[in-house]
């Protein structure tokens, strides 16, 4: 049981999935379970995906790598140095080895010409690690010890639907890309906290009409975006196209310019994300809530540290009369604050995802903006 109550069972292997328009029963082989709806976060190679035949569809594998933690002996390369300066390939073999804290290693490697399949694996041995080790590096570093490894390949896939009818996914379930970046966990991150708070409104029963579909509405171009960049990474960091190592030069003499690092930092942290969302143009309106200290009648708050509890926050950066709320626990809260310059707008609402939804230069609107995304309540009272 967590501390906030919820359930955790581990071991259960499932083995059926069915749904009907109430319901989703999940069997396992220890017993059947029956749910109003289904989160699919098992992975990319999903059961509940293979079970309810989901295609998923996408690139194969044109490599299959390794990635291990080390402790080594020997001429270790340095810390500080430039990414490219730790990547190296001899023939069709590439490593890349960089330092990490307390004197340990991270280490990557593959072959162009290995097996593709993507299903395969099993251990990572000591001694295929130092084969690569030695291919690249010849007998100037060795290898002391394997302290962990895993397998993958760079299959890039994503399925056509984050829902079916009472079953959703998310995760490694729903997409699945090449690991370059370390994009893969924020990603899917954020597919849980984008679905958690529409589904839990949907099943209070005042979700508003089309909250739970605009999980997929939103998070599927979001993922499309990511797997097209790692896509374009899978190129650059090609070890034997001569192409690819065009690539990277050009690619080196335009990270120069500041104007282009702003902009791939963006894109790699996953920031510049913008949801295509609906209500009045405005330059806030669907990007991340940015990271303010506002100052309040009660002090200085952060702003992430406001959204902790999971309720939306209707932001008042101007004298505004306080709006009309809907009578509810789950209303968003209302904080009056200084303007700041991150914000620039007179009201905001911030979803509980950390995105904003709606802004404007008063709070005309605001009302339309709850009945949108907050709850399908109508305002009955106005806020003390």
């Amino acid at each position: 049981m967590t501390d906030h109550g919820t359930l955790v069972e581990r071991g259960h292997e499932v083995v059926a999935v069915a749904q009907d328009e109430h319901g989703v029963d999940i069997t396992t082989e220890r017993r059947r379970w029956r749910a109003r709806y289904l989160v699919a976060c098992d992975g990319a190679h999903s059961t509940v995906r293979r079970l309810c035949d989901i295609p998923f569809p996408g690139h194969p594998a044109t490599s299959r790598s390794t990635v291990v933690d080390l402790e080594l002996t020997g001429a270790t390369p340095a810390p500080g140095l430039h990414f490219s300066d730790y990547l190296h390939h001899a023939g069709d073999r590439s490593t890349l080895l960089h330092p990490l804290e307390g004197g340990r290693f991270r280490m990557v490697f593959g072959r162009t010409t290995a097996d593709l399949d993507e299903t395969g694996g099993g251990p990572v041995t000591h001694d295929e690690v130092s084969d690569a080790l030695r291919a690249t590096h010849g007998d100037r570093v060795h290898v002391r010890a394997v302290l962990a490894g895993s397998r993958f390949t760079d299959a890039t896939r994503q399925v056509e639907q984050y829902r079916h009818g009472r079953i959703l996914l998310a995760g490694d379930a729903a997409h699945i890309h090449s690991p370059h970046g370390g994009q893969g966990v924020n990603l899917g991150i954020q597919d849980a906290v984008n679905l958690g708070w529409k589904l839990a409104t949907h099943l209070r029963g005042d979700a508003p009409a089309g909250l739970l579909d605009s999980y997929h509405a939103e998070r599927h171009p979001a993922a499309a975006h990511v797997l097209q960049l790692t896509l374009a990474q899978r190129a650059i960091m090609n070890p034997v196209a001569p192409e690819s190592s065009a690539l990277r030069e050009l690619m080196l003499d335009l990270a120069r310019l500041p104007d282009v690092v702003a902009r791939l930092s963006g894109l790699m942290s996953g920031l510049a994300l913008r949801y295509r969302l609906p209500g009045p143009e405005h330059p806030l309106l669907g990007v991340r809530a940015p990271e303010t200290t506002l100052a309040t009648d009660a002090g200085p708050r952060r702003l992430a540290e406001l959204l902790h509890p999971g309720r939306a926050i209707a932001l008042l950066l101007a004298d505004l009369p306080r709006p009309e709320l809907p009578d509810s626990p789950h209303a968003p809260l209302i904080i009056q604050a200084d303007p700041t310059p991150e914000l620039p707008a007179g009201a905001v609402l911030v979803r509980p995802d950390g995105y904003i939804g709606w802004a404007g230069d008063d709070t005309t609107g605001l009302t339309e903006a709850l009945a949108t995304w907050i709850t399908n309540r109508t305002p009955t009272r106005r806020s003390a």
